[in-house]
């Protein structure tokens, strides 16, 4: 790009254009402090880069003359939140109070020499793609789509849509299987190949932005090369252009960078494609949109920005979006009528604190239900499916009979600029017109309906108020002014079983720089492990094995190393990934007499566990053999021996649906006495 011996071509501004810069999201490099003393506690982390750039810096080139090359603006400005280094990169963020559209600059280079030349380039501004999912709010994953009778994709389509989904997204390939559910050019085609044609005709018509699920595509070469899943992903792109891909993966080594030219190529067919990647421990894959936090059961448990980052500090002050997939979060089985008020009060607490609902519309049933509510098992259509009855429920109380509808309350909507309160969540509607305030009681400390029958919304004048309306009745409310807020009278209004809501129509829209945006949430506060004394295993070295010890497995998640066997700390754990039966071995780096061993367990426990050990790692002496229990803690004595290896192995569980689910290995302590 330029000659090394001295001035013997003319200095010019090779850059033919800029790229769009997406509005909240530009250019920005994220990293992540105090990763040493992270690494330290857990080892496996150097493994792993924690400074990445998720959306790559923009390069400005020039080629002639002598560098090295120095650049600035001679005219125009760049957009606020951007900025030009002097080596010619554009970083920054594009702040979301700018204005869209273009931003003509010229650029200027300067020589080592001094010599200079211009070039006039635009700048172009355009909303981020993202904000159309995350004002959505509401989206959804569909596990086992082939197990949906093909004649009832409308009606299910119907019911998510009156729910509020504006995003739903099939498992399209992968989830623990090989099955495509779509006629893919490059593998056999099964009875499932019209699975995804027949559910986007359905969500088309009904308005619902219609994405893919494609999962685990670390099994791939088994099947396919890594260069040709980018033809796999090219067909899904051609054939159905999905408005979002979910990607559920973790981020292991082997992605990248194969998985940044899957991206690239997605985005040369659609730039607005949302990419969604369920990988929140170490997401340094490639340039995706969303981030998503995946949980089994109710989300409480994992709210998004506090689980498990004490280990992962991203997690903690992340500059994207959060996604929430809950999937199996409706009981399938729900005995009781407020099974679907809970989903409901998951759905709107999410939404209240700025994050987007991913809940899974799995279609299953059970025979439990079916005998309590006389439907017949297995169920001869969808009217007959337990959780589609909960979806129903759900449906019906977002759309009361002869009221309007719910839906606005929580769909199309950002965080509200009201300050925080017990009694529930503000949010307002994209156009800024509408303030709704959400009444409930929930885990997160939420209160529910005040006991005084009034409750005030700061801050927030009178004079910018049109009306107050009970939504669930649609019925106006008085209010007045007390001191900077809006005091709201609540002597008529009835607690409702999931949401109660208050709709505040403005007289004008209010200031885009009024809608406060996501916060990040602050560290967990978390004690290092300690040593018990005499424990010979603490942070030692150890290693995650199939059952037979003969091949290396990764942690679950992507998250449960061995190291937190041996840390110190019981409330974290080691799991292994991709087998139920597995092996956690501890090398405590030398031999040493030893003569008694503890275990203690998680949640997640073996029914049917060995404790072994060993002076070299071949010949091994099984010390003990037993069942655990869910946080069982166990002391094993035996005679005094020469050991250096000592092995904690799983024989049950050993495939899904077991008592136990898998075994987890709080902690693991080794003793000379």
């Amino acid at each position: 790009m330029y000659s090394v011996n001295g001035p013997t071509e003319k200095l010019a501004v090779t850059t033919h254009a800029l790229p769009t810069a997406w509005r909240s999201w530009s250019y920005v490099e994220f990293r992540v402090p105090g990763v040493e003393a992270l690494e330290k506690r857990v080892p496996e982390l150097s493994r792993f880069s924690y400074a990445w750039a998720q959306a790559s810096a923009f390069q400005v080139n020039a080629e002639g003359r002598r560098a090295p090359f120095r650049w600035d603006l001679s005219e125009g400005k760049l957009p606020a939140g951007l900025s030009m280094t002097p080596d010619g990169r554009i970083l920054g963020r594009v702040d979301r109070t700018v204005q869209l559209g273009e931003y003509p600059l010229v650029v200027r280079v300067t020589d080592a020499a001094g010599a200079s030349a211009e070039k006039r380039l635009v700048l172009n501004v355009r909303e981020n793609p993202t904000r159309a999912v995350e004002q959505s709010r509401m989206t959804a994953l569909i596990h086992g789509p082939e197990n949906i009778p093909p004649e009832s994709y409308s009606d299910l389509a119907k019911v998510m849509e009156r729910q509020g989904y504006r995003y739903v997204m099939p498992i399209a390939y992968g989830n623990g299987d090989t099955l495509f559910r779509w006629p893919v050019r490059f593998y056999r085609k099964t009875p499932a190949a019209d699975v995804i044609p027949g559910l986007k005709k359905a969500l088309d018509a009904e308005g619902i932005k219609f994405g893919m699920y494609l999962g685990q595509f670390e099994h791939i070469p088994s099947l396919f090369q890594y260069d040709q899943v980018i033809l796999i992903l090219e067909d899904a792109m051609r054939r159905y252009e999905p408005a979002s891909f979910f990607f559920d993966w973790r981020g292991p080594t082997q992605h990248y960078p194969e998985t940044d030219a899957w991206y690239s190529m997605i985005r040369s067919y659609n730039p607005e494609c949302l990419l969604i990647l369920n990988g929140t421990n170490m997401p340094q894959n490639g340039d995706w949109d969303l981030l998503c936090q995946e949980c089994r059961e109710a989300v409480w448990h994992v709210w998004p920005g506090e689980h498990l980052n004490w280990l992962f500090p991203m997690l903690a002050d992340w500059p994207k979006t959060w996604n929430v997939d809950s999937w199996l979060t409706v009981n399938p089985t729900p005995t009781q009528e407020r099974s679907w008020s809970n989903y409901v009060k998951e759905v709107i607490s999410l939404i209240g604190e700025g994050y987007i609902a991913d809940l899974d519309h799995t279609v299953s049933s059970s025979a439990t239900w079916a005998q309590q509510t006389g439907k017949p098992f297995p169920p001869v259509s969808l009217h007959d499916n337990s959780t589609v009855h909960v979806h129903r429920q759900i449906a019906d109380w977002a759309n009361p009979d002869r009221q309007p509808s719910l839906k606005p309350a929580f769909t199309n909507v950002d965080p509200g600029p009201l300050l925080t309160a017990e009694w529930g969540y503000n949010v307002i509607s994209t156009d800024r017109r509408n303030l709704y305030l959400h009444i409930l009681k929930n885990p997160r400390g939420k209160t529910g309906l005040p006991s005084e029958g009034r409750l005030t919304a700061k801050p927030l004048a009178a004079s910018q108020v049109r009306q107050a309306v009970w939504m669930n009745e649609n019925r106006p409310l008085k209010f007045s002014q007390q001191g900077d807020g809006l005091t709201i009278d609540l002597t008529e209004v009835k607690e409702d079983i999931a949401d109660t809501i208050i709709r505040i129509e403005l007289q004008q829209p209010l200031p885009e720089n009024a809608v406060r945006r996501l916060a990040p949430y602050k560290l967990t506060e978390r004690d290092e492990g300690k040593q018990v004394p005499g424990n010979l295993a603490w942070q030692k070295p150890g290693k995650l094995l199939s059952l037979d010890g003969q091949q290396g497995l990764g942690p679950s998640s992507e998250v449960y190393f061995a190291s937190l066997a041996v840390d110190g700390d019981p409330e974290s754990f080691a799991v292994a990934g991709g087998h139920f039966a597995w092996t956690l071995e501890i090398d405590l780096g030398e031999t040493r007499t030893v003569s008694r061993v503890r275990i203690f367990f998680a949640k997640g426990y073996p029914t049917d566990y060995a404790i072994a050990v060993s002076a070299d790692g071949k010949k091994w002496t099984e010390i003990h053999r037993g069942a655990g229990t869910p946080h069982g803690k166990y002391e094993h004595i035996f005679a005094s021996t020469s050991v250096r290896y000592v092995r904690a192995l799983s024989y049950k569980p050993n495939r899904r649906g077991q008592e136990g689910g898998q075994m987890c290995v709080a902690e693991l302590e080794v003793y000379e006495k």
